[in-house]
């Protein structure tokens, strides 16, 4: 029977301890790191949404106020030549 090694015993059972530590950080970053990303994209494209449709607001108000300056503030054709 080989004599008990306790310095070995602290080894093998601290590199135990060492390989938890690093499956349970792996785990958590399995779990947390997909929903961060989900969440971000979601971000992402909510943003882009809206500044989609206040780019699309702002050519309508500015087509409206060109269409209404247009009608009221344009001469006709025929009175430039008039003049």
């Amino acid at each position: 029977m080989e004599p008990y090694d306790e310095a070995l015993n602290f080894t093998v059972w601290g590199m135990d301890n060492e390989r938890l530590a690093y499956d349970d950080a792996v785990s958590e970053k399995r779990r947390i790191i997909p929903q961060q990303v989900r969440d971000l994209i979601e971000g992402i494209l909510n943003h882009e949404r809206s500044t989609e449709f206040q780019v699309l607001e702002r050519d309508a108000q500015d087509d409206l106020s060109m269409d209404f300056e247009r009608t009221h503030t344009c001469k006709p054709f025929r009175s430039c030549y008039l003049e």
